[in-house]
């Protein structure tokens, strides 16, 4: 009896303190912020769950390495990688683990997103298997005067990745509380119009993706 407490006890500990994190898909866009006439161009590229929104992974590029992190809002925790190989289809044995970090009143500033962030969603036009968007940001819920307008050309997807961007192009990790479009989307070009600047996004790249990556409890440091 007291060894399977014992073991019973070890199981609970390591389901508390390890973290499988599963990516279904890799998505590559790029981006350009225009203000005060500077433009800036990134890239961005990242890991998703596709049913899972707590969650993702970045990678950065800097120095002739990469590295990556996934930062996991839920549990307010960011981890930092080493990437080794970048070739698909992606694999455990390409991410060493650094460290980890943690992140401060993420959920508090969630909550606060979700009580003044408020939007519209219309449907501009269809053609060529493309459905472009209207989207409008609102400080209040009476719905005027919008913050910010976007227009978004989405395309039916097997997954609906739509949020990964859009939450990108708005700036709020959430917005997937806020707008269902009914069908399985993803962003093909979108562009945001707020406080004098101009965003927007373009997908250059889409690939199916079947990595779990497992941080343990003796792996974690910080």
């Amino acid at each position: 009896m007291k060894k399977l407490l014992t073991t019973f006890l070890l199981l609970y500990s390591l389901a508390i303190f390890s973290q499988t994190y599963h990516f279904d898909y890799y998505l590559y866009y790029k981006s350009e912020l225009t203000r005060n006439h500077n433009t800036d161009t990134r890239d961005y590229q990242f890991l998703v769950d596709s049913k899972a929104h707590a969650y993702e992974m970045k990678f950065r590029y800097e120095n002739k390495k990469t590295t990556a992190t996934i930062v996991d809002y839920d549990k307010e925790i960011t981890h930092f990688f080493n990437v080794k190989n970048i070739s698909f289809p992606l694999k455990n044995e390409h991410f060493e683990y650094l460290y980890s970090v943690k992140i401060q009143s993420v959920k508090k500033q969630f909550e606060e997103d979700f009580n003044r962030r408020f939007f519209s969603s219309e449907l501009i036009s269809q053609q060529d298997g493309l459905f472009e968007y209207s989207i409008k940001e609102f400080r209040n819920k009476r719905m005027k005067n919008p913050s910010s307008k976007a227009r978004v050309e989405f395309a039916k997807f097997d997954a609906d990745l739509s949020s990964f961007v859009l939450n990108k192009l708005f700036d709020y990790q959430e917005i997937y509380k806020k707008l269902d479009f009914k069908e399985n989307y993803i962003v093909k070009s979108a562009t945001n119009k707020f406080d004098g600047a101009v965003v927007s996004y373009k997908l250059e790249a889409v690939e199916p993706q079947n990595l779990d990556l497992i941080i343990s409890k003796d792996q974690l440091k910080f």
